[in-house]
């Protein structure tokens, strides 16, 4: 059994379910459901799902680290849960790996959400000043909207990348000494 996996793909899965309890009836009424916003919500619920889980587990290890010295256990691996099969926890170097992933997604989700309600609310404010006619004005906007949302992302994912690089570089093979 894997604990770790099990919270962190329920996490992300009632992170991801949360918010389309509240986007889909709106999606119902006539709203669009893969405008900008609503994709952009749900990607942050899912974020913040992920790095809670991460935390969860986090906080699980420090407050079991005095019953495991106390019990003499090294690793979970060696623990048995109540129907007899092995708890196992994450590898070191997997943990190594998924905290700065975590980290950098929520950065990033944090950065992404915050970057486009501010242009959102700037390209708002010029179409709304210099344009004449409604139609027009909308599909403008919404194409500027996901211009900015594609090289928002773009940049996300090479963040994403070097934090991933960086984070398997350092987590790698023990040095011999």
């Amino acid at each position: 059994m894997r604990l770790p996996v099990a919270i962190i793909v329920l996490n992300v899965l009632g992170f991801f379910f949360g918010p389309l309890g509240r986007l889909i009836p709106k999606a119902i009424e006539g709203q669009g459901l893969f405008l900008p916003i609503p994709i952009l919500t749900v990607f942050y619920n899912v974020v913040i799902g992920f790095t809670s889980s991460l935390t969860i587990i986090l906080v699980h290890n420090i407050l079991l680290a005095g019953a495991k010295r106390v019990l003499d256990v090294t690793r979970l691996d060696e623990l048995n849960d109540s129907a007899g099969r092995r708890i196992h926890d994450l590898s070191l170097r997997l943990k190594n790996v998924l905290y700065p992933f975590g980290l950098a997604l929520l950065f990033g989700a944090i950065m992404g959400v915050a970057g486009f309600s501010i242009y959102s609310r700037e390209i708002r404010a010029v179409t709304a000043a210099s344009a004449a006619s409604a139609v027009p004005e909308a599909a403008a906007l919404l194409q500027k909207e996901w211009a900015f949302l594609l090289s928002t992302g773009i940049l996300y994912l090479i963040l994403l990348a070097v934090t991933l690089g960086l984070s398997l570089f350092f987590s790698g093979r023990p040095r011999r000494t």
